[in-house]
């Protein structure tokens, strides 16, 4: 991905879940074909999506936020 923002925020699915207190399997449907960066994750490899993204994705769950 080009144009990356160095204050930019990216977590995996599980940490996204774990952060806004979203189910991980509704956070998972809700991202479905959004852009992801592949990294290391514990040892292993996983899709990291960007808070902006996320929050875009999942902003009628967090309304009252």
């Amino acid at each position: 991905m080009t144009g990356m923002n160095a204050k930019e925020k990216w977590s995996t699915l599980d940490g996204w879940a774990s952060e806004l207190a979203i189910p991980i399997e509704i956070v998972r449907q809700r991202l479905k074909g959004v852009p992801s960066m592949i990294g290391r994750h514990n040892n292993r490899l996983a899709d990291f999506y960007r808070e902006e993204d996320v929050r875009r994705q999942c902003a009628d769950l967090l309304t009252n936020r």
